[in-house]
């Protein structure tokens, strides 16, 4: 193929190449005279059809298919981009455009080698691009099967980025793969033993949740289980969730959270014991701080503002994981402070997950579940503005709406009003995006633009930008 070249009188004109071919060269040359104005140059580049995995060691940047000046979008790519944190430390992922072939075509997520996370198909409107927050190593995977697409990006950030060098090497895996191989036939063996002494395991597991079944254990009670704190002798905490009967239980609740765990913002079912005698319990995470309605009632004047806007874009993710990401989608049901969980950092996770169920049915049922949890949300947002729940859920006049959601007079008085103007106009916008939700949803002046999580989300996001990053006025007389 003929060579490009772009010399110095076109540099004003950014230029994007298409090569066709298993590699491309690039060639740089200077001439005589080099001006000391001269500043070098750089480019992106993406190869086409991805036969293997790209390794992402930098802590921010963008990643996709189809950004302009990469290959275009045909059937058999076949992508893998490895994000590298270290163990524990978030990944964020924002896409900010979406746009293949629906049910054919697919961008995959998963939190490590097996576990998918979220799986993304079709065209996504600005409103409703996806945010996901994960932990440690993840993998994005992109697949096509048709040439109709136009591609995908997303910028990424990774709060502690895992150095090359410490990766692990190919050579240890490969070590890890012979030992598996030779414990192959341990574990054949093992299979005989394991299905004998299954029914006598589940029995010991409930024996040993038993154990910390005792009074001075218990943390909370509600209609359906009981819950008790539990120490490992490793010193790792953890709840146990028992239900007081065998009707309280839910196996779809707990086929639910099995699928949702790996979100951050979402409680993490650690395990489940079910017994002979018809017990049944459930060990999760141990959130230290434990619900935010406590927190918000008991001690509110050690949750700042901050706080509160980071718990409240915290579970409006966890909400857009169940209603966008998950397939089917999910329903919560009961989006309270009751079933909102602190941990010692004041991090939110969303729990109660009793009343959640698959929706997958017509338009109109999908729309009303939807609006069903952006309203308790949004209800959520006004308790965590004026630190009190509302005792009347039931808004119907602007008038009523008005009078919870004016600024200043609304606000929690234990924490008082920001001194700084750009908090104090983040607080505001704060309490517009929950009038403008609950005015949508109850058709209060004749909307029928039902707010989205997405919707809300994104109103959250401008207002921690403008919380945190906007210079307030007496700020500025300092300079």
């Amino acid at each position: 193929m003929p060579c490009r070249v772009v010399n110095s009188q076109t540099t004003n004109s950014l230029k994007n190449f298409q090569l066709m071919g298993p590699k491309a060269y690039i060639q740089f040359m200077s001439g005589d005279y080099v001006s000391f104005n001269s500043r070098g140059w750089e480019l992106s580049y993406m190869a086409g059809l991805c036969t293997g995995k790209e390794d992402v060691d930098n802590s921010s940047g963008i990643i996709g298919y189809g950004l302009v000046g990469t290959s275009s979008y045909v059937q058999g790519i076949k992508c893998r981009w490895v994000l590298h944190g270290k163990p524990g430390t978030r990944v964020s992922l924002n896409f900010t455009h979406i746009n293949i072939t629906r049910d054919l075509d697919f961008v995959a997520i998963y939190n490590d080698s097996t576990h998918q996370s979220a799986n993304f198909s079709g065209f996504y409107p600005v409103a409703d691009l996806p945010h996901i927050n994960l932990i440690g190593e993840v993998i994005i995977a992109f697949t096509t099967q048709t040439e109709g697409g136009e591609g995908w990006s997303a910028e990424y950030y990774i709060s502690s980025p895992a150095e090359p060098g410490k990766r692990p090497l190919v050579f240890v895996i490969v070590l890890i793969l012979a030992a598996l191989a030779l414990s192959l036939s341990v574990a054949i063996i093992a299979l005989f033993l394991h299905t004998r002494k299954q029914k006598h395991a589940n029995e010991g597991l409930l024996l040993n949740a038993n154990r910390f079944i005792r009074k001075e254990n218990w943390i909370g009670e509600g209609p359906s289980a009981v819950v008790y704190k539990a120490v490992l002798m490793d010193g790792c905490l953890l709840a146990i969730k028992v239900f007081k009967n065998l009707a309280c239980y839910s196996e779809l609740e707990e086929e639910i959270l099995l699928k949702t765990s790996s979100h951050p913002y979402i409680i993490s079912l650690m395990g489940h014991s079910r017994h002979r005698f018809q017990s049944r319990c459930m060990v999760f995470e141990f959130m230290s701080r434990g619900c935010l309605s406590y927190n918000l009632r008991e001690k509110g004047e050690t949750i700042d503002w901050e706080k509160r806007l980071m718990i409240a874009m915290q579970i409006s993710s966890a909400i857009q994981m169940l209603h966008m990401h998950m397939n089917p989608r999910v329903s919560h049901g009961n989006i309270t402070s009751d079933n909102i969980l602190l941990d010692e950092f004041c991090n939110a996770k969303l729990g109660g997950f009793s009343s959640a169920n698959y929706f997958d049915g017509s338009d109109d049922e999908e729309l009303m579940v939807m609006t069903e949890d952006a309203r308790s949300f949004v209800l959520l947002m006004l308790e965590l503005l004026r630190g009190e729940p509302l005792e009347n859920r039931n808004l119907r006049s602007r008038e009523e709406i008005d009078e919870l959601v004016d600024c200043q007079d609304c606000l929690d008085g234990r924490l008082g009003i920001p001194p700084e103007n750009s908090k104090m106009s983040a607080l505001a916008k704060f309490g517009e995006i929950a009038r403008w939700c609950i005015n949508s949803s109850s058709n209060v002046e004749g909307d029928e633009n039902n707010p989205k999580i997405g919707d809300i989300l994104s109103g959250l996001q401008q207002v921690k930008k403008l919380f945190c990053t906007v210079v307030s006025s007496s700020e500025a007389e300092k300079f």
